[in-house]
């Protein structure tokens, strides 16, 4: 079956200036000559206070590798040969390069690394950050973060027709050392690789269970898959299940009534929500989400039209298709507001045009954050158009969205993003507005950044405050744990430590 298709405090303080009474004397009374004036104190000034002032340090030299990629929880990945492996902080190996793929390390040390090019013959290996294997494997995706998720997918001919086959997934949860939690089993789909994309994020894990298997149909070359009604649950890293009601069906919907009665339900199925077109048939409208919800907003997948929704508690937000949209001369960004009905309230579906308001389809770019695929921070999403990327806060309007053009963007869970246009280099806060500019500017990471300014590189705060120059560089690079700096082809890596140092909160200009 094919596949188809989320520390740093910084320590900000005034420095109080203690001033004496300055009040001038007042003239005694009677005919005496007037009192003088008494002297103004001086101001004695108020020791700078000391805190805990990030500060980077030198790191392990990485040189004996071809090249090393993120960092977490003491680990980093490394290459040698054109294979993969692992390394401590210290640069010492801990797990062999021999492996064809990987992922990077969470804050806490979960790593996994592949054998296979084809998911068909792929073999997942769990490491924490020692090196030690918690899982080993050849199944059809695992998540992880704060614990891990294996999906075991089990393929069968259908006795209705010979063209449909089905996916039932076993779900097994692991905690971070390893030792199982709980596995659900049967009647859980993994819709569009979603498991690939949720671990246990903020102690919680997504799934999705259906009334029915995940299904695939092919059609020669064509193939169309489809998600009978489902729910979405959180499992606890306690083992504790949660389902909550799918959008766009209920109890009683004829469909998953027959199914649980026992009856033909999936032909009854095809009746009911695809109509009889065998050759291009209608699909149901089904919400597939694609990655955890962050600040009450949650990302998916319309099956219905391949739009992407932006959910929040109450239901549908809005609607959007990338695809749809284009740049005009001036950078504005064009679209259709469409009104879309959905649980008997009007939300905006943004599209091509009112005569094509569906099938439009197109991406949004995700991020890692702790190893979770997301797409979303809060309301906001990035999509590239043309050779831009566009940042749009999808929960800004009810007819239009607000939203910002950027040659390149990055983001994250930060407070500032950085971004490039016409070769300036600067920070965006959330709402796209710049807050800061530097000749090359990384990401943010526990509060803190490396820039380059004037030739040198310097580690900065969420202020914009200089807490570090590391002197002349060529290059910057933030790899997860670990800070590059790179001048005349020698690479120098850092961690990130703290120190007690004066400090004072510097102002602002955008902030």
């Amino acid at each position: 079956m094919r596949k188809q298709l989320f520390f740093i405090i910084a320590a900000s303080l005034f420095i109080l200036s203690a001033c004496g009474d300055d009040t001038p004397g007042n003239g005694g009374s009677g005919s005496g000559p007037a009192a003088t004036e008494a002297p103004t104190a001086t101001p004695t000034p108020t020791p700078i206070p000391e805190a805990e002032v990030p500060v980077l340090k030198d790191s392990a030299d990485l040189s004996d590798y071809d090249f090393h990629f993120n960092a977490g929880g003491d680990a980093v990945i490394v290459m040698k040969g054109g294979s993969f492996g692992a390394a401590d902080i210290s640069g010492n190996l801990i797990v062999p390069c021999s492996y064809t793929g990987y992922t990077n390390p969470t804050s806490d040390g979960l790593f996994v690394m592949t054998r296979g090019n084809d998911y068909r013959d792929f073999s997942y290996t769990v490491f924490n950050a020692s090196g030690d294997k918690l899982y080993e494997g050849s199944d059809e995706a695992v998540a992880y973060t704060g614990g891990f998720c294996v999906a075991k997918g089990i393929e069968a001919e259908n006795s209705l027709e010979n063209d449909v086959k089905y996916a039932h997934t076993e779900l097994s949860y692991y905690d971070r050392e390893g030792q199982l939690i709980t596995t659900l089993e049967e009647q859980y789909a993994r819709p569009y690789g979603i498991l690939s994309n949720t671990g246990f994020n903020d102690g919680s894990a997504v799934t999705v269970r259906t009334a029915g298997p995940f299904e695939v149909r092919y059609f020669e070359e064509d193939i169309f898959s489809c998600i009978l009604p489902y729910e979405i649950g959180y499992v606890s890293a306690d083992g504790t299940v949660e389902w909550t009601d799918g959008d766009g069906y209920s109890d009683d919907d004829p469909a998953l009534v027959d199914y649980l009665t026992g009856e033909d339900a999936i032909a009854k199925y095809k009746r009911t929500h695809w109509g009889t077109n065998k050759v291009n048939p209608a699909p149901p409208e089904v919400f597939i989400p694609a990655g955890p919800a962050d600040e009450g907003y949650m990302v998916g997948i319309n099956s219905a039209n391949g739009n992407w929704q932006l959910r929040d508690a109450d239901g549908l937000v809005c609607e959007i298709a990338p695809d749809a949209m284009s740049l005009s001369e001036n950078g504005a960004l064009q679209y259709a507001a469409v009104s879309k009905n959905f649980a008997g309230r009007s939300v905006p579906s943004y599209v091509a045009s009112e005569e094509d308001p569906g099938l439009n389809g197109g991406v949004l770019l995700p991020f890692r954050n702790d190893g979770v695929l997301r797409y979303n921070v809060s309301s906001n999403v990035v999509f590239p158009c043309g050779e831009k990327l566009v940042l749009a806060d999808l929960g800004s309007g009810e007819d239009e969205f607000s939203y910002s053009v950027f040659d390149r963007l990055s983001i994250n869970d930060e407070l500032y993003w950085p971004a490039e246009n016409e070769g300036r280099y600067f920070y965006v806060d959330h709402s796209g507005s710049e807050a800061a500019e530097y000749d090359f500017c990384s990401e943010f990471k526990k509060g803190v950044a490396l820039v380059i300014k004037g030739g040198n590189a310097f580690l900065i705060d969420e202020y914009f405050n200089e807490l570090q120059d590391l002197g002349p560089a060529d290059s910057v690079r933030q790899c997860g744990e670990l800070y590059s700096v790179t001048k005349g082809g020698t690479e120098t890596l850092y961690t990130l430590s703290s120190e007690l140092k004066p400090v004072t909160k510097l102002p602002v200009q955008y902030r």
